[in-house]
């Protein structure tokens, strides 16, 4: 039994033996594309990783240069540390026997500037700005609290109550305190390193004074209440003004 062949080619492909050339060119030109394209992308890339490196150095600098800001910061805070307990030291050593002796140093004041017609029936030490129960209250507290560090309550007004046998003679005192402003500080004088510095006049009336006996007449005099502040004047200012000018210099360097 004969076996019949049947070729079932494209007859194109029969005719020409080189019908595949055609084909290839369009793949090597579609491969040719797709490496030119994946090679752009590649090139791409790789400038986007040089660009974020350049990015990530300018960040590393930033960043060493915010670190020697921190440095210089912390310097600067540790020398107005050092600089202010040099002050402070300073400060105590040169105010801690007034602040010890400053009420008595005080009331030397007044007994010595009180002209003759000024009698004083109350003398007493109260903080600025509080009533008068909530200096009694402060003082209380700040007696427990010191009471173990050999130190006074802090005060910084004196009320005076008294009376006067006129205006002119009040007004007298008044000015008699106010003059110790005007005392230049002796650094061998505590008692001139403690002045007055504000007095305000709380009350001041004419009354008539009980007599002695029922045939004297009655005294007409002038009950006040004077509110007096007062303050430490410093020994050396010279000294505290270049401290504080170097501590100002300092706080102004670091904002």
């Amino acid at each position: 039994m004969a076996l019949i062949k049947i070729n079932l080619a494209p007859i194109e492909e029969l005719e020409n033996r080189y019908w595949w050339v055609p084909d290839a060119i369009v793949l090597a030109v579609t491969t040719a594309l797709a490496l030119s394209f994946v090679d752009y992308s590649i090139s791409d890339i790789e400038n986007e990783i040089a660009a974020a490196e350049t990015s990530a150095q300018n960040y590393r600098n930033q960043y060493q240069d915010v670190r020697a800001q921190i440095q210089s910061y912390e310097t600067a805070k540790k020398r107005e540390v050092e600089l202010t307990t040099v002050y402070q030291s300073l400060t105590k050593i040169t105010e801690s026997q007034l602040t010890k002796f400053i009420p008595v140093i005080l009331l030397e004041h007044i007994q010595n500037l009180k002209p003759e017609g000024v009698w004083l029936r109350e003398v007493r030490f109260r903080q600025k700005g509080l009533t008068e129960d909530q200096n009694a209250n402060a003082q209380g507290q700040q007696a427990q609290n010191n009471q173990f560090q050999n130190q006074d309550p802090p005060r910084n007004e004196i009320v005076l109550q008294g009376r006067a046998l006129d205006n002119v003679i009040l007004a007298e005192f008044v000015t008699q305190l106010k003059s110790t402003q005007l005392q230049e500080a002796d650094p061998t004088d505590l008692r001139t390193q403690a002045f007055f510095n504000m007095i305000g006049i709380g009350v001041a009336s004419r009354i008539t004074e009980q007599p002695l006996s029922q045939n004297e007449p009655g005294l007409s005099v002038m009950e006040f209440e004077l509110v007096v502040s007062f303050d430490e004047r410093p020994v050396n200012p010279a000294v505290n003004k270049e401290i504080a000018r170097i501590l100002d210099e300092l706080k102004r360097k670091r904002k």
